[in-house]
């Protein structure tokens, strides 16, 4: 019998989409009120957070609601703030849903959303969430011993969420 993949393993896009022209507007909003009256007092800033929170359910401490243009635009920034968060389990995440949420990082499908080429923090908030073994540099580029640099395979970087450990002779 094959197991199924939770489906809460995947990001609520509907949720998203559902959220995001509310939270859109509310940013552009705030960026009116402030290149009109300024916000030094941050209070509107504080007002945006909180409106942003009771909506969302999120905590957003992490968001730079202020300087948005300077990352990734106010668009990315309402698509991420709209998305839930991934959920946290009271399990070890399985061999077969590690290799799911492994492909969806490394496959990403441009044509399938608009947004759905910053579904990679998602991923990665998954696996923090519910990996005891999860350590981002193993998505990164490598440089083993010899000085050459490699990347993990899908199969090597389930293998370490699985182990907590990359146990590839990767010698040059």
């Amino acid at each position: 019998m094959r197991n199924v993949i939770d489906p809460s393993l995947f990001p609520l896009m509907s949720l998203a989409k559902a959220r995001y022209p509310v939270v859109l507007q509310a940013l552009l909003d705030y960026e009116q009120q402030v290149d009109l009256f300024s916000d030094d007092s941050l209070e509107g800033y504080r007002a945006l957070q909180i409106r942003l929170v009771k909506f969302t359910e999120k905590d957003l401490s992490s968001y730079n609601l202020w300087e948005w243009w300077e990352e990734e635009g106010i668009e990315v920034l309402a698509f991420r703030i709209a998305l839930p968060d991934p959920p946290c389990f009271e399990r070890r995440l399985r061999f077969d849903e590690l290799t799911e949420i492994i492909r969806c990082l490394s496959e990403k499908d441009e044509t399938e959303d608009e947004f759905s080429i910053y579904l990679g923090d998602w991923y990665h908030r998954l696996l923090k969430f519910n990996g005891p073994y999860y350590c981002y540099t193993w998505f990164n580029r490598q440089n083993n011993a010899q000085g050459g640099w490699f990347e993990y395979s899908s199969e090597e970087l389930v293998e370490c969420l699985m182990d907590n450990k990359p146990k590839f002779d990767r010698g040059g």
